[in-house]
């Protein structure tokens, strides 16, 4: 069964909107560097400032998720090597609520001068059509600056569930509704979208929904037993399948 948030672009960079051309650029080069750097582990030296000094403070990368999970593992990463690159310190504050909203706010109303960053998930292009009153406008307020990664989404669920496969998985539910549960990383998140689609393609199946502040807070429940299933990038997932702390999903 397909489902459009199997996949989710994670981490679109964004900053307050107005930013002059030349720093705009330099900060692709600074990112795309940086994820060159990380996915190969080496590599040449990227100039990381241009005429007018950007930059000559830290930087703060801004995190919508809670510490652990994926996002808040990539911004670490990329972090790391923006500071490396720029001689300049990077710091990575998690700014957890409204499924992002509360993080693209704080990066809204910040100074529009390139310092202070969004990492975000694919969620933030969808946010005004599911939250029309929220504090910032999208489009407005953010410009994109680059995509970090584009991850894949597994279902997980708790190793003593019954279900041995995504098939047994909807024939149980199917048999007991309203009887299982799910974790997200938020209301209006690509791990929750992902499930209703999953729910409604299966023929409205009826699951509970159970959101929870990142993807580390979603998987530890889910290992646990507190919750059934969870949609979740495999990242963040796949130490606890290797573990046996959870199981995968898969179709027969």
């Amino acid at each position: 069964m397909s489902s459009p948030f199997t996949t989710n672009d994670l981490s679109v960079y964004t900053y307050p909107a107005g930013l002059q051309r030349a720093v705009r650029n330099t900060l692709r080069r600074m990112l795309a560097g940086a994820l060159v750097f990380l996915a190969a582990t080496a590599g040449p030296a990227i100039a990381a400032t241009n005429g007018d000094g950007f930059p000559s403070k830290p930087i703060r990368l801004i995190v919508p998720y809670a510490a652990g999970g994926g996002t808040d593992a990539f911004a670490r990463l990329v972090g790391e090597s923006l500071a490396k690159q720029t001689g300049q310190s990077v710091i990575v504050e998690n700014k957890v609520g409204a499924a992002g909203l509360v993080a693209g706010a704080a990066v809204a109303n910040a100074s529009p001068d390139g310092y202070t960053i969004l990492i975000d998930q694919s969620s933030i292009a969808y946010q005004p059509l599911l939250y029309p009153k929220a504090a910032f406008d999208v489009r407005r307020d953010l410009a994109p600056i680059i995509l970090g990664a584009t991850l894949d989404n597994v279902l997980l669920v708790t190793p003593s569930f019954p279900a041995k496969s995504v098939d047994e998985m909807i024939a149980l539910v199917r048999s007991k509704p309203d009887a299982f549960n799910y974790a997200s990383t938020g209301i209006g998140t690509p791990q929750h979208l992902a499930m209703e689609v999953l729910k409604r393609d299966a023929g409205d199946l009826k699951i509970q929904h159970v959101p929870y502040k990142g993807g580390n807070p979603g998987i530890v429940a889910t290992s646990t037993g507190e919750v059934n299933m969870f949609f979740i990038s495999v990242s963040t997932a796949l130490p606890f399948i290797e573990s046996g702390r959870v199981r995968a999903g898969q179709r027969r």
